[in-house]
């Protein structure tokens, strides 16, 4: 199966100094006046504005001038003061792959690489798809310089499985949720966190009705139901202690997938495929008794035995 891996570009890895326009900068200008210029070199990629936004650009470093004044490529639009300026470390992204072995992640020295790719700095992520990937795969990354020929080391780089395998939604779909799909600062590894324990607080919900963890495809409704609560706990442990509105989000949309778990597991609802067809429940549910039909030929270790008496007996 195809596995489709997106990459941020602008993750910490990438990142290497930040700073703000100290001055506009006007389209065609070689050189920018920075707040401070401490931590850029000559050759650097700088990026300059927002963060994969199609009115920011990458330009190359010719050169630094006292503490404020960063020599450049022509830019190819104007920039205003505040606009911040990014210092990255590569232009490229490096995927690498290896075959999944005891369903944990595999050494480093295990991973090949797949493929090298232009890293697409008008959108936040960048995408490859491997044509013959999936759940049966590790796959890592690194950030590449073109012009130094040199390469992040791949120790940095989290090992994820192919097919979001054990998982409900993908980073992506958090921060989305969450309205933090632009959030430059937003660490994917924190994240991924929060829809791990998602996925965890809807197994332990919906074991013994339904068979959990859930496999690919996902059920829509339990995709809705994982970025939700993660997004909810993703808002009210990293950005919501100083902001009431924030923690308030945070705390309805926990209280959204919590609803809608516990009428699943009250079989208000049910859970059905792409088809309309319901999601087979192993425990339909209902009272069970003791005696009943099967006392009579139980052993007598259990209970089990003839009936001694009935209700309108009289002694």
């Amino acid at each position: 199966m195809a596995q489709t891996i997106k990459i941020n570009n602008f993750s910490s890895l990438n990142i290497k100094e930040r700073t703000q326009l100290d001055g506009d900068a006007a389209a065609a200008a070689t050189s920018l006046v920075v707040k401070n210029n401490q931590g850029f070199a000559n050759g650097d990629f700088v990026y300059v504005g927002r963060l994969g936004s199609d009115t920011g650009e990458k330009v190359v470093s010719s050169g630094i001038s006292g503490a404020t004044t960063i020599g450049i490529g022509a830019l190819a639009r104007p920039h205003n003061r505040f606009d911040d300026v990014h210092s990255l470390f590569g232009d490229k992204v490096k995927v690498y792959r290896a075959p999944n072995v005891s369903g944990t992640p595999p050494s480093d020295s295990s991973f090949e690489l797949l493929a090298t790719v232009d890293i697409d700095f008008d959108q936040n992520y960048t995408s490859y798809n491997d044509a013959t990937g999936g759940s049966d795969y590790w796959y890592k990354f690194t950030f590449y310089n073109s012009t130094a020929a040199t390469e992040t080391s791949l120790a940095d780089s989290t090992a994820a499985r192919g097919g979001s395998y054990g998982l409900y939604c993908s980073v992506e779909d958090v921060k989305k949720k969450a309205g933090l799909q632009n959030n430059q600062f937003l660490e994917d590894s924190l994240v991924d966190q929060k829809r791990q324990a998602a996925k965890s607080h809807i197994d332990a919900e919906l074991t013994g009705l339904y068979v959990v963890p859930f496999t690919a495809p996902i059920n829509p409704l339990i995709r809705e139901i994982a970025m939700t609560l993660a997004a909810g706990y993703l808002l009210i442990s990293e950005f919501g202690a100083g902001s009431a509105a924030t923690r308030a989000q945070g705390e309805e949309f926990i209280k959204q997938a919590q609803g809608t778990l516990h009428r699943i597991n009250n079989k208000e609802l049910k859970l059905t495929g792409v088809t309309g067809v319901a999601e087979t429940v192993t425990n339909a549910g209902g009272y069970n008794a003791w005696p009943n039909a099967s006392t009579a030929t139980a052993v007598a270790e259990s209970g089990g035995a003839e009936r001694q008496f009935r209700m309108s007996d009289r002694y």
